[in-house]
């Protein structure tokens, strides 16, 4: 750390990277019905995650330096260098970098800090957070009728029409549900996984089953991103009434268990679920771990 940066500065980069480190580790090591976790693992595997993890968080904590879109990029670089599993977090970077922006702003109306970093994007934010998405490479996207990022001339198109970031993801906002964060100033984030949190742990659950809560939580709500892209629209929905009907009732493990092994069966990794519940954390550790620093 650069000697000449005051210890309140020194301190917010160290509160900022620990936090988003934290919340990326509490997300993968939960067990979550499709998700990589301790207790299942694909070609890629959880200890990828966990170097991931780490990597992202130290690319976060840049944010305070960097414009938005540099600092989205020059974290997907991390995230890729650090293990071989490819895009393993592609999601929480997007997520993340805007909120640790608002956190260098401060800690107090995060929030309102937030609506203000998302109203000042620019257009090479958007091309350089095209360039970090091209470069993690994440599976299928759900189609949008203009601004492909898999277009061969997107980055052109982007500025030829001045599209900042937070009007680029826009185009995606209907089925995205990333995008759709950016847009509505993270409602999903606060309004749902905040608040969430916030009452699992009220009524005495542990953090593991509050995050699995909250994962079924988004999953029963929304249709997954992921899930959409890679599968259509019938099985992302059916995968939206499978949780819906685990909330509704008395949840039990096996019922849990049965979940899981129907995604697996079919290939099914609700990704984008996860990316929201890791940014639910990301705000809840910023807020609850200290005021300013």
């Amino acid at each position: 750390m650069d000697q000449k940066w005051p210890d309140a500065m020194r301190n917010r980069v160290q509160h900022v990277q620990r936090c988003a480190a934290l919340a990326a580790l509490y997300e993968c090591s939960t067990f979550k019905p499709g998700n990589i976790s301790p207790y299942y693992e694909g070609t890629t595997t959880y200890f990828h995650y966990l170097a991931s993890s780490i990597a992202v968080a130290e690319g976060i904590a840049e944010a305070e330096r960097l414009r938005l879109g540099e600092c989205i990029l020059n974290t997907v670089k991390k995230m890729l260098s650090a293990q071989g599993g490819g895009n393993t977090q592609l999601g929480i970077v997007l997520l993340f970098a805007p909120l640790a922006k608002a956190a260098f702003l401060g800690l107090e109306n995060l929030r309102a800090h937030l609506k203000r970093v998302l109203a000042s994007t620019t257009v090479e934010d958007a091309v350089l957070t095209c360039r970090a998405i091209r470069m993690a490479n994440p599976g299928k996207l759900p189609p949008v009728e203009r601004l492909d990022v898999f277009s061969p001339n997107i980055e052109e198109e982007l500025r030829e029409n001045n599209v900042s970031l937070t009007e680029w993801m826009r185009v995606g906002a209907e089925n995205n549900t990333v995008c759709k964060e950016y847009v509505t100033g993270y409602a999903l984030t606060f309004d749902t996984g905040y608040e969430k949190l916030h009452q699992y742990l009220r009524e005495g659950k542990s953090l593991r089953d509050a995050v699995l809560g909250l994962y079924l939580t988004f999953l029963s709500q929304h249709v997954d991103t992921m899930v959409l892209g890679e599968h259509g629209r019938e099985i992302a929905e059916e995968v939206q009434r499978r949780a819906q009907v685990l909330i509704e009732g008395n949840i039990k493990e096996e019922d849990i268990r049965r979940y899981h092994e129907w995604m697996i069966a079919k290939g099914i990794n609700p990704g984008t679920s996860a990316d929201l519940v890791a940014s639910s954390l990301f705000v809840f550790l910023l807020e609850e771990e200290g005021t300013e620093r």
